[in-house]
């Protein structure tokens, strides 16, 4: 198994990362996509070249939705009207279900294994 991982892209790594979530997190990860987190966040909220990452470990659930409703730089502000906080607690808690990823060594391409 270890060889077919290796012999693969690092697509194959973030696939087998991806399939390890919740069932549950897949819809919560909908309403994070759907409201277009992932454009500048990235998909599994690892940050992006606009936005900065969000997990793992995002912030608490008040301080998060406080950023949300009245964030500061580039990012706009999501009224109650627009994103409810329903759908707040859905997007952060599709971040907290996101696991660490491994650890650099733990890859063997990257190793140098």
């Amino acid at each position: 198994m270890d060889k077919l991982i290796t012999m693969h892209s690092p697509m194959t790594a973030l696939i087998l990362f991806l399939l390890s979530m919740p069932v549950y997190a897949q819809s919560n990860e909908f309403v994070f996509i759907k409201y277009g987190c992932d454009q500048c966040h990235g998909g599994v909220g690892q940050g992006g070249a606009a936005g900065l990452r969000l997990a793992p470990e995002p912030l608490p659930f008040e301080d998060f939705a406080d950023i949300v409703r009245r964030p500061y730089g580039v990012m706009p502000a999501y009224s109650p009207q627009v994103l409810n906080d329903i759908d707040i607690e859905a997007i952060h808690a599709y971040l907290v279900s996101i696991p660490q990823p491994p650890a650099l060594r733990d890859i063997p391409l990257l190793a140098g294994q």
